[in-house]
């Protein structure tokens, strides 16, 4: 068939269902505006409560849009005359090319299904996987969303993060600090000990349960290395251990307490 003769007969069919055409691109637009609409609703309605589960809504407003979409385009078609025996036969291959062709597409579908069932993180939590690190901002049915603590967007494929190791870092409500500090051998441990003790209890936001601890962790060639630690809020952890680095620093020059790098930078230059 030349290109004249098919653009001839699809000029003639669009004259002839000039109508149909305008009633199918009609029902579209309403479509596409409705499930826009009724995704955001859903999310409204799911997150009114204070103890909303904002995970969930957003997993079921994108389901509700995606079906909108496919309800109405089906609609169109019917209205331009595919008989719905033959669009459920056409629909049935098509599903069958997608499920060979678009194996990975389904993979992220999977892989949010199981996120959204198992639990292993929700929106606002901040996470590290394979290649992404991140707070949740979305997760979808085929994608999550997250943004770095420096403001970037990152667009992440759920089985990437699915099929690999997740550490999650908002999950329990508490989490522990760690602090390892290097003292000289002439530095007194007990008053260490008792400055860095000082440091910790001057912090409101330290918890008293688990008990916070200062001990010598370990004895080194050049340095005695204390580690403080304690336990705070997960919110408040860096923070915290912001403030009390600093003032480990501040309370260390009044007490007269040596940080080890001075020795062993002149312990280095007396070698050269």
């Amino acid at each position: 068939m030349q290109i004249g003769e098919l653009i001839t007969i699809i000029t003639e069919w669009a004259v002839l269902h000039l109508l149909s055409i305008v009633i199918a691109i009609f029902i579209l637009a309403i479509g596409w505006a409705m499930a826009r609409f009724m995704s955001r609703r859903v999310v409204k309605r799911m997150t009114q409560d204070k103890d909303a589960d904002k995970t969930m809504a957003s997993f079921i407003a994108q389901i509700t849009r995606y079906a909108i979409y496919v309800v109405t385009s089906m609609l169109a078609l019917i209205i331009l005359g595919v008989e719905s025996t033959a669009l459920i036969a056409v629909l049935g291959g098509a599903a069958l090319a997608i499920t060979l062709g678009l194996r990975g597409m389904l993979a992220n579908v999977a892989a949010g299904v199981m996120m959204i069932t198992l639990r292993p993180m929700s929106i606002g939590d901040y996470i590290v996987g394979t290649g992404a690190s991140g707070t949740i901002t979305e997760l979808g049915l085929f994608n999550m969303l997250l943004k770095t603590p420096d403001g970037l967007y990152v667009f992440v494929p759920n089985s990437q993060i699915w099929g690999k190791a997740i550490t999650n870092y908002s999950h329990e409500p508490q989490r522990r600090i760690d602090i390892e500090i290097n003292i000289t051998y002439q530095a007194s441990i007990e008053l260490a000990r008792k400055t860095l003790l000082s440091v910790i209890n001057d912090n409101d936001r330290v918890l008293p349960d688990p008990k916070p601890l200062v001990i010598v962790n370990q004895l080194g060639s050049y340095s005695v290395v204390m580690l403080l630690r304690c336990w705070v809020n997960t919110s408040d952890h860096f923070t915290v251990k912001a403030e009390i680095t600093e003032q480990i620093k501040l309370n260390f020059d009044k007490t007269g307490v040596e940080f080890a790098h001075l020795e062993f930078e002149s312990i280095h230059e007396n070698r050269r």
